[in-house]
């Protein structure tokens, strides 16, 4: 119905392509102690604020996403200073895990724009 198609239109304009790349050497035991291992976060998205930054601030750092309390994303979400608190969803009675440490440091960051699809064709036919 109305409600379904309403709802399919708003999660369409959250969607983005993600991809994680990692870096460093692999996990076989054999790393020194200051060799840096992680995660490269790679994402595409036609409209930042409405797809990378909504999925950012509405769903990994909001406390009360999808009914919680006080539990921003475990991972990649703002964390107290005393930690973060995790709560598995569970029958009759969920489980609570408090000051978690912060799984996850950003080391960097930027935004790179890349052309849309009629900005390619445009440019694709400049030298016709």
């Amino acid at each position: 119905g109305p409600e379904a198609a309403a709802s399919l239109d708003a999660s369409d304009r959250h969607r983005l392509l993600r991809r994680g790349r990692s870096y460093g050497p692999a996990g076989d035991g054999t790393r020194s102690a200051d060799s840096e291992t992680g995660l490269y976060f790679i994402c595409l998205a036609a409209d930042l604020a409405r797809q990378f930054e909504f999925v950012q601030h509405t769903w990994l750092n909001n406390a009360t996403f999808n009914g919680l309390y006080d539990d921003a994303d475990p991972l990649t979400g703002t964390h107290h200073p005393a930690g973060a608190t995790f709560t598995v969803p569970a029958r009759p009675v969920r489980r609570r895990y408090r000051g978690l440490p912060q799984f996850v440091r950003t080391r960097g960051g930027a935004y790179f724009f890349l052309p849309g699809v009629s900005a390619v064709r445009y440019l694709a036919q400049l030298g016709r």
